[in-house]
């Protein structure tokens, strides 16, 4: 399996789903960025935690982030172009296939 990723072009909120054990890599599909305004985290389960770094599993952290109660939070983020990456190893979701990880693009 892998990660689903659902862009419209026509908007600017690029959503992903994680499969359970892959990386995502947004250099694959969007090669020149994303500048980011937002992430919109919808967890599977209380105490989810959510892990982007900027190009890579060793680059910096862009975000990380611990829903404590379920219910979706909101990560807003300066506007920088960056080439996010889900390091699935620093992640932890009850149920991937349920996690829903939404960008705000400009």
């Amino acid at each position: 399996m892998a990660v689903t990723e659902i862009a419209n072009e026509s908007s600017s909120f690029i959503t992903i789903i994680p499969d359970g054990s892959s990386d995502w890599d947004s250099q694959v599909s969007f090669p020149n960025g994303l500048r980011v305004w937002s992430v919109l985290f919808y967890p599977s389960a209380k105490d989810d935690i959510i892990c982007l770094k900027d190009r890579n599993d060793t680059g910096p952290t862009i975000l990380k982030a611990k829903d404590v109660d379920g219910r979706g939070i909101l990560l807003r983020l300066p506007g920088n172009n960056v080439f996010p990456f889900l390091d699935f190893s620093e992640c932890t979701f009850g149920t991937p296939a349920d996690v829903r990880i939404t960008f705000h693009t400009a």
